[in-house]
């Protein structure tokens, strides 16, 4: 499905199209591609609780976080580094750490300015950290966000609207998928509205810095578009961290190659030589290989550690119930074999646990892996782990463990390089899930450090090094 999908938009020639004089393909391509690439997923359950409570006090918190931007707006200083944080965080030893951040230290090299552009899964306490936020630039999105539904013709491009609706019926004809007609317009119309304010916003702040670099760890991120157009405007190039999964994945794949209509960072650092080969970047994106320091550090850890044969720990991806029945089954099934069985919800899940998996309530015996849980201890600690779709798996390959893929049709396409490679076995149901559990498995170093590549830290400074001199 990805490479129909990669073809029909370089047939339709949908990098060339513009609204209102914005190109707006590339914001919209990945939300497109997974309608299209992902024919049966649905919502997670997850996915409908955040929803109902996502609004609640939003307005409120948009007008204190804009006065608290604005008051740290006139302190802004010129800085090496613009880092744009997610913040995301993991309790490591009973401490919330940002592993796309505290572990490449930067900071030790580099005068830094961050940018907090979501509010990821943080608490109160670790947000009140220096870095400044785009409140105002959000509440001036949402202000003509409305306008543009109560005035839409105000925002309208009769001729690309036209254009988007045939696009609906040739989407509905090649892939079977209905995609809104006027919500399709509206989200087009939404581009222009984030071209134009963000736009001026990070205008704004690159002019207030002047940094030598700017880092964004989700490059994907409708919010981040503008930035990559305003920085090469300004001349300042920008990385991407990889953060999860990029194999076969529709944000990092492309059948024409041309920089034409592209609206991306300039270069991705990538973990490991492994990850660039099932990637296909327009010539304005360059991959480079740095690792992961994160990983280098809980490797060196936790590598003492001998697994316990008979643990096993399926990972949540946010799948919902489906997942955990399957893992309900197999207990019942396996109750007599002296299975430790646990169960590890996913980061975004631990909010609303009990809402999403009262299931498991009528089995104590089925451990719930806690937050505070350090993962790799758990990687390292465990022989067994279980995943449909997770880096968990991949990050596993660094212990002497074994790692199963829960087959799913619309997902298997972005953890097969991990079976290809020899590192994973993939399963269908419970019966097969059993027979894999019986059998042995060495693990091939040499495929694990093409995975993983070591000196992440050194690697990317040296990298940033050369970025900044234009030799790269």
């Amino acid at each position: 499905m990805l490479s129909q999908f990669l073809e029909f938009e370089r047939d339709e020639g949908l990098f060339s199209r513009k609204y209102k004089n914005v190109s707006y393909w590339q914001y919209i391509r990945c939300s497109v591609g997974k309608k299209n690439i992902r024919l049966k997923t649905k919502a997670t359950t997850s996915d409908q609780i955040r929803k109902e409570k996502k609004y609640l006090n939003e307005l409120f918190s948009l007008l204190k976080g804009n006065l608290c931007d604005l008051r740290k707006g006139m302190l802004l200083k010129p800085c090496d580094l613009l880092y744009f944080d997610q913040q995301f965080i993991q309790y490591i030893d009973g401490e919330q750490v940002d592993p796309y951040f505290d572990f490449w230290e930067f900071n030790k090299h580099f005068s830094i300015q961050r940018c907090f552009y979501g509010k990821g899964n943080t608490d109160k306490k670790y947000t009140e950290c220096e870095g400044i936020g785009i409140a105002a630039a959000k509440l001036a999105q949402g202000i003509q966000y409305h306008l543009s539904k109560l005035m839409p013709g105000m925002f309208a491009d009769a001729e690309e609207d036209q254009f988007i609706r045939g696009l609906c019926d040739k989407i509905y004809n090649q892939f079977h998928v209905v995609i809104s007609k006027e919500q399709m317009i509206q989200s087009v119309r939404d581009v222009v509205i984030h071209h134009r304010v963000y736009g001026r916003y990070y205008q704004w702040l690159i002019k207030k810095i002047t940094p030598k670099v700017i880092i964004v760890v989700d490059h994907y991120e409708s919010v981040l578009f503008p930035l990559y157009e305003t920085a090469r405007k300004l001349h300042v190039p920008v990385i991407e961290l990889e953060h999860g999964l990029i194999s076969n994945h529709e944000a990092y794949n492309y059948k024409e190659l041309t920089g034409a209509g592209k609206v991306l960072p300039d270069f991705l650092f990538t973990y490991g030589n492994f990850w660039n080969q099932y990637i296909q970047l327009p010539v304005c994106m360059q991959p480079i290989a740095v690792g992961n320091p994160f990983l280098d550090s809980q490797r060196r850890k936790y590598s003492s550690i001998m697994p316990d044969e008979k643990t096993i720990v399926f990972y949540s991806d946010e799948i919902g119930i489906e997942q955990a029945q399957f893992v309900i089954d197999f207990y019942k099934r396996n109750v007599q074999r002296g299975y430790h069985i646990c169960f590890k919800p996913h980061p975004r899940e631990y909010p609303y646990l009990r809402e999403l998996y009262s299931i498991f309530d009528a089995y104590p015996e089925i451990c719930i892996i806690p937050q505070e849980k350090n993962l790799y201890e758990v990687l390292a600690g465990a022989k067994h782990h279980v995943a449909a779709i997770s880096t968990v798996l991949f990050e596993a390959a660094i212990f002497d463990v074994k790692r199963y893929v829960m087959y799913r049709p619309e997902w298997i396409q972005y953890i097969q390089p991990l079976i290809d490679i020899g590192l994973a076995k993939v399963f269908h149901n419970v019966e097969e899930f059993e027979e894999l559990l019986e059998e042995k498995e060495n693990t091939d170093q040499s495929a694990v450090d093409l995975i993983w590549k070591e000196n992440a830290r050194e690697n990317a400074l040296e990298a940033i090094g050369n970025i900044i001199c234009g030799k790269n």
